[in-house]
């Protein structure tokens, strides 16, 4: 233990000399044992102690085993405040939880200031209670200091923190003086790390997609917490974990995004938040092609020869749809050609393309029916029994080679009749149809074949006449014998006007004529127009009344008075037959004649065996 003495007068003290500390009683010791502290080497090796019995006259050096020592002691001497000097805290510990961490807060201090010194402070932190402890300033460098009040957030997260107070003075005779110093510290729970993982994102073409993210920490779903979605970069919503985790946004769009894989399309983000880190997920984004259908309406069955005709089918992706065609037809693009009667089958298809699947072929059948067809084949005239061979011609509508066969008093090869003898001769032209044409109807031609002569010619004289309603009008027909006629020939003619008709002149030509002049006279009618004035029945009744009456007046007067009354009676009457004649109303009438416009009129010539007709124009004016 050591025990202080203050000297009552400081002492001088002068570099070099020797001056030495005396222990000594006061006065005569009590019998005992006085003991001080020694080395046990000669520590100060300016120095060694002495002892002495006479009162300091006289001093010897103790050896112990040879070797002085020293007396303990300690001597301080002023010399007035050193120009500076430095104070290290001890370590402060925040000794956080284990699921906490230390948020330094802010050092301050108390200190006396006086004019020429300062105090400043720097801070260091560590995780370990032995450092390594480096102080630095507000800024983070060793080179500057913190005010009083300064925030310490620099060093959040560590356990431990020391700061020193550096004190300076230009003044031997004044000094600072800190009083405290107070360093402030939180510890915060630590927020827990945590892992977002997306779950595979799928979807079709055009429709949408389900968007699922599952946040753990500690392998540990999190519950309650807002994931936020994005696809492509783009906000599409947010969810919020459930018991196990897991968020998740529905029916997310997929319009305008092609068919195929995109790796990092689809992402999830947690923001954090006081207990637990951010974290976020990201993973592809497969969107598969569409299915689509194709509609494709029935056909109605058709006719061989009827025209081309155009499809229509559509698919629901929109995408344009082709045709190919089975059977007795064609296609080229969606224009169908029927080559054949028969069945045709319409295939609808539509390949698909980067975001459809291909459709489903729809197909689609309709039958061909033969096509009807019709024989054109003119009248035949008569002939005569010995004529030459000729030919007959027909056709059919389908184009097919009409064949004839021959009935009667003839025979045919192919197109050519011959004449067996007189009578009757039917030839009938016939199409049996093939593939594409159904059988034609028969047509039957039967002309009359004359015993050799009583034919002949008919012509008109004059090719068109004119006349005017309610005049005749006449035309010369022209027989000639071919070569000889040898029944009458007789005429009849049509084709004319209303209220018109006609008579020939001879009529009929004799058998055996020659060459002969018939007159054939037309008559028409003309129209009538009337005008009168009926009057009533009564009125006339009354005129010959009047006129009896005044007969008896006359008859009755005498003489004188007849030849006097005779001309006013008369003067009556003539009255009364004026006002009876005036009750009446007058009426118009007519009847029409034949109508005028231009006709064809036909000519018939007739004998036993042939029959001609000849034509002209009647106009009618």
């Amino acid at each position: 233990m050591f025990y202080t003495a203050n000297f009552g007068t400081p002492l001088t003290l002068s570099s070099g000399t020797m001056y030495a500390l005396i222990v000594r009683p006061t006065a005569n010791p009590t019998p005992g044992t006085y003991a001080l502290t020694r080395s046990s080497t000669n520590v100060y090796a300016g120095g060694t102690r002495v002892a002495g019995a006479s009162s300091g006259t006289v001093w010897t050096i103790p050896l112990t085993s040879g070797q002085s020592t020293d007396a303990g002691f300690k001597t301080y001497m002023n010399v007035g405040f050193s120009s500076s000097g430095t104070f290290v805290s001890s370590v402060k510990d925040a000794n956080p939880d284990p699921l906490s961490s230390p948020n330094w807060g802010t050092v301050s201090w108390t200190a006396d200031t006086p004019a020429g010194s300062a105090i400043q402070f720097q801070a260091a932190a560590s995780n370990s209670a032995i450092g390594p402890f480096s102080f630095v300033g507000s800024d983070g460098t060793a080179s500057t200091f913190f005010t009083n009040g300064g925030s310490l957030s620099q060093f959040n997260g560590n356990r431990y923190l020391m700061y020193r107070a550096s004190f300076t003075t230009n003044d031997g005779a004044t000094t600072p003086a800190l009083h405290d110093a107070t360093t402030c510290y939180t510890d915060t729970p630590v927020a827990v790390g945590t892992t977002l993982v997306m779950a595979s994102a799928t979807g079709v073409y055009g429709t949408t997609a389900s968007l699922s993210a599952t946040l753990t920490a500690s392998s540990s779903g999190v519950s309650g917490k807002t994931v936020n979605f994005t696809l492509n970069g783009s906000g599409v919503g947010s969810g919020t974990t459930d018991a196990a985790g897991i968020a998740t946004v529905l029916s997310v769009s997929l319009t305008g995004i092609n068919a195929g894989n995109y790796p990092g399309a689809v992402a999830a983000t947690f923001a954090g938040d006081s207990g637990y880190i951010t974290s976020s997920g990201a993973t592809a984004l497969t969107v598969s092609r569409a299915d689509q259908s194709i509609a494709f309406g029935a056909l109605s069955n058709k006719n061989y020869g009827d025209a081309d005709f155009a499809l229509s089918a559509t698919s629901s992706s929109n995408l344009t749809v082709t045709f190919a065609a089975a059977g007795n037809c064609s296609v080229a693009g969606s224009t169908v050609h029927m080559s054949g009667a028969g069945s045709c089958t319409i295939t609808a298809s539509q390949a698909g393309d980067v975001n459809y699947n291909a459709a489903v072929d729809v197909f689609q059948q309709f039958s061909i029916a033969k096509l009807g067809q019709t024989i054109t084949f003119s009248q035949l005239g008569a002939k005569v029994a010995g004529d030459p061979d000729f030919a007959v011609a027909a056709t059919s509508t389908s184009g097919l080679t009409v064949s004839f066969s021959a009935n009667g008093n003839c025979t045919i090869v192919v197109a050519t009749v011959h004449l067996t003898g007189a009578g009757s001769c039917t030839i009938t032209a016939s199409q049996p149809g093939n593939t594409n044409y159904s059988a034609a109807t028969s047509v039957p031609r039967t002309f009359v074949i004359d015993p050799p002569g009583d034919d002949f010619t008919i012509a008109p004289t004059i090719s068109a006449v004119t006349t005017t309603a309610g005049h005749p009008v006449t035309n010369h027909i022209t027989i000639t014998p071919n070569p000889v006629t040898t029944t009458a020939l007789t005429f009849a003619c049509s084709g004319l006007p209303a209220k018109a008709s006609c008579a020939f002149s001879p009529n009929p030509v004799p058998p055996g004529s020659s060459v002969t002049d018939v007159v054939m006279t037309i008559s028409t009618t003309a129209s009538i127009t009337s005008s009168q004035q009926p009057r009533p029945m009564y009125a006339d009744w009354f005129a010959f009344a009047s006129i009896g009456f005044v007969g008896m007046v006359a008859v009755g007067l005498r003489k004188r008075s007849r030849r006097l009354q005779i001309p006013g009676a008369l003067a009556i009457l003539i009255l009364l037959s004026v006002v009876v004649g005036c009750g009446g109303r007058q009426r118009t009438a007519g009847t029409a004649g034949t109508p005028p416009g231009t006709s064809t009129v036909t000519v018939t010539g007739s004998t036993t065996s042939f029959t001609h007709a000849t034509t002209f124009a009647l106009t009618v004016n």
